[in-house]
């Protein structure tokens, strides 16, 4: 098994794309030394006859998936044998350092920790700005007349961003929401909010997406904050939409009179979120009250990360919906680790609330053996597909 082990470090490694940090960073950001736990990795993870065969997550119809049917190939609902395999020696990684006392210290944020208090009937108000950001970048959504747009109710859209790959908007509501988005603050569940929300990966690109990220890291919020690394692409997909982002959030504030922002969004546009949420509040908006909701994130930056964004960032909570294979991905043998507070749905979407102290909760997600599924991933309220239900016809 020792061989096998090791053909997936280094399977891992040429998976990886290390982008070039400054000299003075690399030290810090480098996959932190933890003792390489003993996996058992069964033989047929190299066969792609038998993971095709065995795989419990396979078994779906496209047109279930809430895009046209013949949109999404089947063949690009199943990931390829070696994303596979890389997704179950992440698996089996996590369980064997939160089982060994000497390494568990390493799931845990040495931070105040997050809010548990996690809402579902607020969490689906706010899902359907993850859908909407998904809506094409027309009058439709800057009017906020959308398929999605009509789920959420009255909102005051103050900026749409766009590049060629990447999209996102931000806007203001006044009516409220079934309960305070920031549970422990003195924010209400009445006030007004500003939002921001962007797109995730386009589902029929979604399969290419996966197979092609990329694993670099990269000291993105400088000096001030030693060791903290983020992933290189979702910074720099936030970075190529930021301009465009500030004038529409000035504008909101200014609109609104909100105390509080809330960021949300799904797959690549739930990292986005994350990374956006982080840097506005240390260098834009200090005095404002931040929360994220998303789905289906893929782990934004290392251990050090996720102790800063804890920190000051006043409410996250990460939906996981049962295998969703992005967010075990980038592996955290590469020193990518989630921040809490992931929520696991299960088969039905009911939610499950993990720990408050731990991205990497092993009562959660990280318990199952092999999180493969991309339609878990495409799927976080029943019948609706998060990429494909606002430009359905």
């Amino acid at each position: 098994m020792r061989s096998l082990l090791s053909l997936l470090v280094l399977l891992l490694a040429s998976w990886a794309v290390f982008a070039p940090v400054a000299s003075a960073d690399a030290a810090a950001l480098a996959t932190p030394h933890v003792p390489a736990p003993e996996v058992d990795l069964p033989p047929s993870l190299l066969s792609e006859e038998d993971i095709l065969g065995e795989s419990p997550y396979i078994d779906h119809d496209a047109s279930l998936l809430g895009a046209e049917e013949g949109e999404i190939a089947e063949e690009d609902l199943v990931l390829s044998p070696r994303t596979q395999a890389v997704l179950e020696f992440d698996a089996q990684y996590a369980r064997a350092i939160a089982s060994n006392e000497s390494t568990a210290h390493v799931l845990k944020v040495s931070g105040l920790g997050m809010t548990t208090a996690y809402n579902h009937a607020t969490a689906t108000k706010l899902f359907w700005h993850s859908v909407t950001a998904y809506c094409n970048a027309n009058s439709a959504l800057s009017g906020w007349s959308c398929k999605s747009c009509k789920q959420f109710g009255d909102f005051h859209v103050t900026g749409v961003m766009t590049d060629s790959a990447n999209q996102g908007y931000v806007g203001y509501f006044t009516q409220g929401l079934p309960s305070t988005p920031i549970p422990g603050s003195p924010i209400g569940a009445n006030e007004p909010f500003v939002l921001v929300s962007f797109r995730g990966t386009v589902p029929t690109k979604l399969s290419n997406w996966i197979e092609d990220l990329s694993f670099s890291k990269s000291a993105a919020l400088g000096s001030k904050y030693p060791g903290v690394g983020v992933h290189s692409g979702f910074w720099a997909a936030y970075q190529r939409l930021k301009a465009k982002l500030l004038p529409g959030l000035s504008a909101a504030f200014a609109k609104s009179g909100a105390r509080a922002v809330i960021f949300t969004g799904h797959s690549l546009g739930a990292a986005m979120a994350e990374l956006a949420a982080l840097d506005l509040k240390l260098n834009e908006y200090p005095n404002k009250f931040f929360a994220t909701y998303t789905q289906g994130a893929p782990r934004p930056g290392n251990a050090k990360y996720s102790e800063l964004f804890s920190k000051v960032i006043s409410a996250a909570f990460r939906e996981v919906h049962q295998a969703d294979c992005v967010p075990h991905l980038p592996p955290m043998a590469l020193g990518f680790q989630h921040g809490p507070t992931e929520v696991w749905l299960n088969k039905d979407f009911s939610p499950k609330v993990c720990s408050g102290s731990s991205g990497e909760d092993k009562k959660c997600s990280d318990s199952l053996l092999m999180p493969i599924s991309v339609p878990d991933h495409l799927t976080y309220r029943k019948g609706v597909s998060v990429g494909g239900y606002c430009n359905a016809k």
